[in-house]
């Protein structure tokens, strides 16, 4: 998590540096600025204090809302929206055939996450071509940058998958029944933990 956190947060630490100059500060979104600068730093606290999945989540969160910035500052016509939903719907695909791999149980887990990701991005690419047909244009802007951090935190998770050709254990009927076993036995240990509240 901690690799994870590093790379989103340095991301956002680059983003927050790039809001002070060029045509962002120009778009009266001082507020939204100031979230950006704020979400960043408390990540980058969070980071400090080895708090790496809070870190991690603040920094998507500034990410997100400085992708929104970014396209909203292009000014982008109807045509230019629409080869940007084209191109992150094609590098969903792209990305998705290129990391089907699974040769541990690991990777399945972590293909899992990624695949989680895409998904995301592609409702959230529907959901903005929506908006953009209802002349939502700010609201179909901030669902296209958005879509476009779920695929950078899907390629990020990506990093976690194993080379091929790694020495570690490969994916087997036997390995993925005991990595099963294990996790139903942990679900069933957080459900008798929330019994003694319930």
């Amino acid at each position: 998590m901690r690799q994870l956190a590093d790379e989103l947060c340095s991301k956002s630490s680059k983003s927050e540096a790039e809001l002070a100059s060029g045509e962002i500060m120009k778009l009266n979104q001082s507020a939204l600025a100031n979230l950006v600068r704020n979400l960043t730093n408390d990540g980058l606290d969070e980071k400090a204090k080895k708090r790496y999945y809070s870190a991690a989540s603040l920094c998507f969160n500034a990410n997100v809302r400085y992708a929104y910035l970014q396209l909203l500052s292009r000014n982008l016509s109807n045509e230019s929206v629409t080869a940007e939903l084209n191109r992150t719907a094609e590098l969903i695909k792209e990305l998705s055939k290129a990391y089907n791999q699974v040769r541990t149980l690991t990777d399945l887990q972590i293909r899992g996450v990624i695949a989680e990701r895409f998904t995301e991005a592609g409702e959230l690419l529907d959901a903005a071509k929506e908006d953009f047909g209802n002349n939502s244009f700010e609201d179909g802007l901030y669902k296209l940058g958005y879509a476009n951090e779920r695929v950078s935190s899907a390629v990020a998770w990506a990093k976690f998958l194993s080379p091929k050709g790694s020495g570690q254990s490969k994916l087997s009927s036997d390995s993925l029944q005991q990595g099963c076993i294990l996790k139903l036995q942990e679900a069933e240990e957080h459900v008798q933990y929330l019994n003694l509240y319930l």
